[in-house]
C-alpha cells in the first residue's frame, strides 16, 4: 500500500455514526475490507493475537464499522468466538448494535452466528449472555427499566416468528419460556 491509499483508524474515530460504504472512498473501502480480513485471519484461535487486539480497544473501533459490508460481524465473531476473557467484556452496546442490525437488515447468518459466539464459550453457556440476548431479542422481564422496555418490547414480535391467520395473532411465542424437567426423562 502506498501513503495515500493506507487507511488509519484513528481518521475513522471522530464518525458519528460510521459513514455508509457509498459515502467511503473505494480507496478507502478495499483497503479496510483488507485489514478487517487480516485481523480475522490473525485471530485462527491465537489467544495472544486476540487478547493484543481486544486490549489495543480495536474491538470498538471494529464495532463501529459494522454494517458497512466490509465483514466486521465475521470478524467480530472470530475474535470472542472461545474466548472467555473477551466474552465476559462484551457489553450491552455490542449485543444491541447487533440486535438492530437483526431488526433493519433482516435475521442474516452473519448477525446470528455472532450471537451464538456470546452465548457460549467451548460448549459452555454463558448464563449472563445468554440472559441478555434474551431480553433484548425476546422479553426484557419485569424488572426492565421503562427506557429497556419501551426500546426492547416489541422485538418477540418483530424478530420473531408468530402464526397469523388474518388479521389476529393465533399462536405468538409465549411472553414467558419454560423449560420443562429432564430428570423423568426416558433418556
Amino acid at each position: 500500500l502506498t501513503a495515500p491509499t493506507a487507511v488509519r483508524l484513528e481518521t475513522l474515530e471522530g464518525r458519528q455514526p460510521p459513514p455508509r460504504e457509498s459515502e467511503l472512498d473505494p480507496r478507502e473501502t478495499k483497503c479496510l475490507r483488507l485489514l478487517v480480513t487480516l485481523w480475522r485471519c490473525s485471530f485462527q484461535d491465537l489467544r495472544e493475537n486476540e487478547l493484543y487486539f481486544f486490549k489495543r480497544g480495536w474491538m470498538e473501533k471494529m464495532n463501529e464499522l459494522n454494517g458497512l459490508d466490509l465483514g466486521c460481524a465475521s470478524t467480530l465473531e472470530s475474535l470472542v468466538s472461545n474466548n472467555f476473557e473477551i466474552l465476559k467484556s462484551v457489553g450491552l452496546p455490542v449485543l444491541q448494535k447487533f440486535c438492530d442490525f437483526i431488526s433493519l437488515l433482516g435475521p442474516d447468518a452473519t448477525w446470528l452466528h455472532f450471537m451464538q459466539a456470546v452465548c457460549s464459550c467451548n460448549g459452555n453457556a454463558i448464563s449472563d449472555k445468554q440472559q441478555t440476548v434474551l431480553q433484548l431479542m425476546y422479553n426484557p422481564g419485569e424488572y426492565a427499566t421503562d427506557e429497556q422496555k419501551e426500546r426492547w418490547g416489541n422485538n418477540r414480535f418483530q424478530l420473531l416468528l408468530s402464526l397469523k391467520v388474518a388479521e389476529k395473532t393465533k399462536c405468538a411465542l409465549p411472553a414467558t419460556v419454560r423449560i420443562p424437567s429432564m430428570a423423568n426423562s426416558p433418556l
